[in-house]
């Protein structure tokens, strides 16, 4: 309903008067017509009755154009906001909510719209519009009904977290320029899509993934037909910038198919980097680092838990391509095949293309699986491009190359560790070191044979 501007302003220094200033100020002067409207708020299911506390605005865009507080109807009962909305006909409003007593500002979904017009009236305190609000992230002081949303909103440094399970619609997209830290807060992301190439979400900025609760998670499944080529991988997280998970877990769940499919794909130019949380492919490989570039492509392990059928591929794809240069490095975490035909904890592969920029760096981990290099990677890789000073090595060969042991021998280092059985020993020969029987395992230790009897029992002294 339409009213006389000059009265509406009296009507608003009145109600500004009894309730305190409102969050959001604007002037009336600046617009041609003003439309009425009753509201009531529900935030996460519950009714909000604190009188002069909540407030309600209008917005067209990101213009103010009214905003009302809470108040308690005298006849009815309920507790409504009654607003005068601003603006021209056909204008698109959507709404904010502003908690006075928190300071806290929740923002509706842009698909909460009203079109300003006549009808508009028809909305009163006998029958109000409905503002139901559904808690998603948070950035700041700010709460938004969705992740895109609040990912959107969140400036460098700032950290979105979330405040209740969400299931995406469709995957979500971190900028270059973006520097955001995700707060899983115990809650789940989840997405499902049957497209093959899909990617729940692709980083191509500066992603850090935090959980105080341990028990978030982000979750997703491709239920589409198998790319049999494995020219369309599908992800839960395909890596183009630097990632860092420090807490929750990231899975994928796809079923086991002959189909490409990983909870992390980090590539040429890209930095993951895992201190703790869990990274899960129980039906197919939990990490690819793979490099289609020639870009330095960085992969650091310090904590954390990742398991797959493989827990990490490295691979380099083509053979007509330049060498990529790939800078593995493991501190620590746990690393484990579920797969036990070969069970490989870590594999790298090479299709031709020259491994000559590639470095592993162990000192630190523990493996369950073995660790093994392809014989197209292992012949072109450097000497001592393998290097191995620390970590437990739990499967059945702890670490080995499918070149020819002399080549081998040149490329991977043994130097420390603890190792389930003896048979990387000769890793560990050329460089003085020895592997020395301790209960059930083998510790790497400084050394050398000097004889050898017939069953290939090698001994430290003649006397022995």
């Amino acid at each position: 309903m339409k009213t006389r501007t000059f009265i509406l302003t009296f009507l608003m220094m009145v109600c500004s008067s009894v309730f305190g200033q409102n969050h959001w100020n604007f002037n009336p002067y600046d617009y041609p017509e003003n439309y009425g409207i009753v509201t009531t708020v529900k935030i996460d299911g519950t009714e909000q009755q604190a009188v002069g506390t909540i407030e309600v605005g209008a917005f067209c865009g990101d213009v103010v154009r009214g905003s009302a507080k809470i108040e308690k109807h005298n006849v009815i009962g309920n507790f409504i906001a009654r607003l005068q909305v601003y603006g021209a006909e056909n204008d698109v409003i959507t709404f904010k909510i502003y908690n006075h007593e928190t300071g806290t500002e929740y923002v509706l979904s842009s698909t909460e719209t009203l079109v300003l017009s006549n009808t508009m009236s028809d909305y009163t305190a006998v029958a109000p519009y409905a503002i139901e609000f559904n808690s998603v992230a948070q950035v700041e002081s700010v709460v938004y009904e969705t992740l895109p949303a609040a990912i959107e909103a969140a400036q460098a440094g700032q950290t979105v977290k979330l405040l209740n399970d969400v299931a995406l619609a469709a995957p979500i997209t971190f900028a270059a320029d973006d520097n955001i830290t995700l707060d899983l807060n115990g809650k789940d992301v989840t997405y499902t899509s049957s497209t093959a190439g899909d990617a729940m979400i692709t980083n191509n900025g500066q992603l850090t993934i935090i959980d105080a609760t341990g028990e978030g998670m982000i979750s997703y499944k491709y239920t589409g037909a198998p790319d049999t080529s494995y020219g369309k991988g599908n992800y839960t997280i395909f890596n183009n910038g630097i990632l860092t998970i420090s807490a929750g877990t990231v899975e994928n769940t796809t079923a086991a198919m002959s189909h490409a499919s990983y909870a992390i794909n980090t590539g040429a130019g890209a930095t993951l980097n895992v201190q703790g949380g869990k990274v899960l492919n129980l039906n197919s490989h939990a990490v690819r680092m793979v490099s289609f570039g020639t870009a330095l492509n960085t992969v650091n392990i310090s904590g954390g838990y990742i398991e797959g059928t493989r827990a990490l591929q490295v691979q380099l794809p083509s053979s007509a391509a330049a060498a990529p240069e790939m800078d593995l490095n493991i501190t620590g975490g746990e690393l484990k095949s579920n797969e036990t035909t070969y069970n490989l904890a870590i594999y790298v592969y090479s299709n031709g293309q020259s491994a000559e920029k590639l470095s592993l760096e162990i000192d630190g981990g523990t493996f369950n699986g073995n660790i093994a290099i392809n014989a197209a990677a292992s012949n072109s890789m450097n000497e001592n491009a393998v290097l191995v000073e620390g970590g437990t090595f739990n499967g059945e060969y702890g670490i080995f190359s499918y070149s020819e042991e002399a080549s081998a021998k040149e490329v991977i280092s043994i130097v420390g560790g603890t190792f389930k059985t003896n048979y990387a020993e000769m890793y560990a020969e050329d460089d003085g070191y020895i592997f020395v029987k301790n209960g059930d395992v083998y510790n790497v230790e400084a050394g050398s044979y000097v004889a050898q009897i017939n069953d290939g029992t090698k001994y430290e002294s003649l006397a022995e």
